[in-house]
């Protein structure tokens, strides 16, 4: 039977919009942000990929007024299920959001 590892950080459920690019040459695939945490997110999208490929998220956020604001994060995929019409896809950032920067994407993304 396979251990279950505990959650570093809280999940939290929310919708949101982004572009899944494979690393180092892929081509862009768009995907929906099912859940996020400071250490990943849950993505949906058209395009099955393998466990432990690395990714790019680039998230559809516009940024903050007067400033730069959060735009991409480099992950990898640590879960695939696929589904009739696509495919759920766990990433693991390679250095998880901050604080500020989790905030960021929230209040720009819809909780669900």
């Amino acid at each position: 039977m396979k251990q279950l590892i505990p959650r570093k950080f809280e999940r939290k459920r929310i919708l949101g919009e982004a572009v899944l690019r494979p690393l180092p040459n892929g081509a862009p695939l768009p995907a929906q942000v099912l859940d996020l945490a400071q250490s990943g997110l849950a993505i949906f999208t058209g395009r099955s990929l393998a466990q432990g490929e690395l990714v790019e998220v680039k998230f559809q956020v516009r940024p903050a007024a007067g400033g730069g604001g959060l735009d991409k994060r480099d992950g990898r995929v640590v879960r695939s299920r696929s589904l009739a019409d696509g495919n759920v896809l766990g990433i693991e950032f390679t250095q998880p959001l901050n604080a500020d920067e989790l905030y960021q994407l929230e209040s720009h993304w819809v909780r669900s």
